[in-house]
């Protein structure tokens, strides 16, 4: 399935409370604004192990959107993010 956008998120093992409030943020909102079929969300999370670049790599290669974008764990987003982003987004899809 092709998504419109791919939330990338990468984490880490001791950062396990931060990460879990922000997913559980993201798919409320998903699911809030009737956004499954266009929003991925995908993560990958280690014991520092894996150099960040490499991780953000390893993420954009997992994605099928269309769009990615890269948020960190402790990232504070608005309650609004997703619907935000996809709005966004569709409006430049149509200028085109």
């Amino acid at each position: 399935m092709t998504y419109l956008i791919s939330i990338l998120i990468p984490t880490l093992i001791e950062r396990k409370n931060e990460f879990q409030i922000m997913l559980h943020d993201l798919y409320r909102q998903v699911e809030k604004h009737n956004l499954k079929d266009k929003v991925e969300i995908i993560s990958i999370c280690d014991d520092r192990s894996i150099p960040l670049c490499v991780k953000r790599n390893m993420l954009q290669k997992m994605s099928n959107g269309i769009y990615f974008t890269h948020l960190d764990d402790d990232d504070e987003l608005s309650c609004d993010y997703c619907k935000t982003i996809i709005d966004h987004i569709e409006d430049l899809d149509k200028e085109y």
